[in-house]
């Protein structure tokens, strides 16, 4: 699975409803700022309220009334990558 990596690339598949993140450096077309290097806890990051909304369409989550969880998924044939089937999306308790 994917470790603390500065740097990512999102795929969405809008018609599987699959995100897939892929570990990458900065300088990779479509690379996105991930974890802070630096950080004294090691939280992602991300913030693109298009994404997030279509996530949340795609995966029936109401944010503005409950919290979710996805399990992450091993990605065939990538083994740093991680993925999320947003169609096993729960409310987290």
């Amino acid at each position: 699975m994917m470790s603390y990596t500065s740097h990512i690339v999102l795929y969405l598949n809008k018609k599987t409803k699959q995100l897939i993140l892929m570990p990458t450096v900065p300088e990779v077309t479509g690379a996105r700022k991930f974890y802070k290097k630096d950080a004294k806890v090691k939280s992602p990051f991300y913030s693109n309220k298009g994404m997030v909304k279509t996530i949340c369409e795609l995966g029936n989550m109401d944010v503005s009334k409950h919290s979710y969880s996805i399990k992450p998924e091993k990605v065939e044939g990538h083994k740093a990558a991680v993925g999320f089937d947003l169609t096993k999306s729960t409310i987290f308790k």
